[in-house]
């Protein structure tokens, strides 16, 4: 069986805005190792953040037709970072739910044709039935020409019955539409949530007046 090739879903880079708004620790007599320890829990926040992006887009209909693909966008989220400046994180999902979100023309690789499943071939919830093509030949399909349109089809007779049930149309390629930019909703929904944990992470590693100094700090030196 052919492994289903994965490419990045979401690719953040956030070092500009950590810098941006807590780079007053810089100018505050603090030790580097208090930036180390705060990026290392903002990289790991940010990391569950991703994931989380995805358990939320599962209810808003993210184009995913098994649960095998949601939970490889979740269990590919990463981040990376050692200080503030290299905060950064992706997804990395299965290329169908990328070609999703950003919209993409697909075309066989190793064969002549895709095969596009029909309603015939799905759950009520749009999952395969089945794996693929190739598993229907178990139940009697076949290739067949439209006499109408000259489209070809894959399609088999159930047991007991003589009309065609229609389970794959056979084309050279598929465009798919963006899917409302799906993934990049999801992650924009998360990402103030993200800030504010982030600035309680820092905060937890200051006293009060050493967060103020810091960030007045910060506002100064962005302004110079």
């Amino acid at each position: 069986m052919t492994r289903a090739s994965n490419s990045r879903l979401i690719d953040v880079s956030l070092g500009s805005l950590a810098s941006l708004r807590y780079g007053g620790l810089r100018k505050n007599k603090i030790s580097a190792r208090i930036e180390t320890i705060a990026a290392r829990e903002m990289r790991q926040t940010l990391k569950s953040f991703l994931a989380d992006a995805m358990i939320d887009a599962r209810a808003s209909g993210g184009p995913y037709r098994t649960g095998k693909g949601i939970g490889a966008a979740i269990a590919g989220a990463r981040a990376f970072g050692t200080n503030f400046s290299q905060l950064r994180g992706h997804i990395i999902a299965p290329s169908y739910m990328a070609a999703h979100n950003t919209g993409a023309t697909i075309s066989p690789k190793n064969s002549e044709w895709l095969a596009v499943p029909l309603p015939a071939a799905q759950r009520a919830d749009g999952s395969p039935k089945l794996p693929g093509p190739r598993s229907w030949k178990l139940h009697g399909s076949f290739i067949w020409k439209s006499p109408k349109t000259g489209k070809l089809l894959i399609v088999r007779k159930p047991t007991g019955s003589t009309a065609l049930e229609f389970l794959y149309v056979l084309v050279p390629s598929v465009t798919l539409s963006k899917h409302r930019g799906w993934a990049d909703k999801a992650w924009s929904k998360k990402l103030p949530l993200l800030i504010s944990v982030w600035d309680n992470i820092v905060a937890s590693h200051m006293s009060p007046s050493m967060v103020d100094e810091a960030y007045t700090a910060g506002l100064e030196g962005n302004r110079s």
